[in-house]
C-alpha cells in the first residue's frame, strides 16, 4: 500500500490535471489507509489548488479550468465533510461576499477570485454583478460574512467602491472590505479606507488568509 506522503502527491498530481476520478480515488485510498481529513484537506487538496492558482497567473491555465478544479475540490470537501461527521459548513474558515461593483457587469476577475477562495476552503457568497452598497450590505449582514471583496473593471466605477465603504461604515458593516479590478490599486484602496488590495486570484487567497490571522 502507497504511504501517506505518496497517496497525498497523487491526489495533488490528480487535482492539478484536473482529473475528477483521480482525486475521488486517491482520496478514498487516504481515508482506507487511515489519513485525517485535515491533512489530506492541508497537504493535498489545498496544494493542488495552490499549483492551480499560480498556472493561471502565469497564463498556463484559463478561467473554466480554474472553475473545474473549483468543483472537484468541493466534491472532494462533501465526502470529507461526512468523515469529520459534520456539515461542510463547520469547516470552512471564513465566509466571504463576492461582487462587482455597482454599473460594471465585467465579472472574470471576480469569478476567478471566487473558484480560488472556494478551494482555499472559504465558503464564499458570488453576488454577481452590477450590485449596489445597499445589496453589498445586505448580504454582509444576511450571512454574517467576516469579508466582503468588491472589484471594480472600469475607471469610471471605481468611485462605486468608496460607495461601498461609505455604506458599511453607514451601517456599522464591520467586515474586511477588499478590492480588486484592473483600474484598482492599493494607493487607491488605501485611500477609500479599505482593509486589502489583490490584483489575482491566488494573491485574493492570501490576503484573507493572513488579514483573517490577524
Amino acid at each position: 500500500m502507497p504511504d501517506a506522503e505518496s497517496l497525498l502527491e497523487d491526489m495533488k498530481r490528480a487535482l492539478e490535471a484536473l482529473d475528477l476520478d483521480g482525486v475521488l480515488g486517491t482520496l478514498e485510498a487516504a481515508l482506507s489507509a487511515g489519513i485525517g481529513p485535515e491533512k489530506i484537506i492541508s497537504d493535498g487538496l489545498s496544494k493542488g489548488m495552490d499549483t492551480i492558482g499560480r498556472r493561471f497567473d502565469d497564463g498556463e491555465l484559463f478561467l473554466p479550468q480554474v472553475l473545474l478544479a473549483s468543483k472537484i475540490m468541493d466534491e472532494a470537501m462533501e465526502i470529507l465533510s461526512k468523515e469529520m461527521n459534520t456539515g461542510t459548513s463547520d469547516h470552512y474558515r471564513a465566509i466571504i461576499v463576492m461582487g462587482t461593483v455597482s454599473g460594471d457587469i465585467h465579472d472574470i476577475g471576480k469569478n476567478v477570485c471566487v473558484a480560488m477562495l472556494r478551494g482555499a476552503r472559504y465558503k464564499v457568497i458570488d453576488i454577481g454583478n452590477d450590485v449596489s452598497p445597499e445589496d453589498f450590505v445586505k448580504a454582509i449582514s444576511d450571512s454574517s460574512a467576516d469579508a466582503v471583496g468588491a472589484s471594480s473593471l472600469m475607471t469610471t466605477t471605481l468611485v462605486a467602491q468608496k460607495k461601498l465603504v461609505e455604506t458599511m461604515e453607514e451601517f456599522d458593516c464591520r467586515a474586511l472590505k477588499l478590492f480588486g479590478g484592473a483600474p484598482c490599486s492599493e494607493e487607491w484602496v488605501k485611500s477609500i479606507g479599505g482593509d486589502g488590495y489583490s490584483s489575482n486570484g491566488h494573491d485574493m487567497v492570501l490576503l484573507v488568509d493572513r488579514l483573517l490571522k490577524k
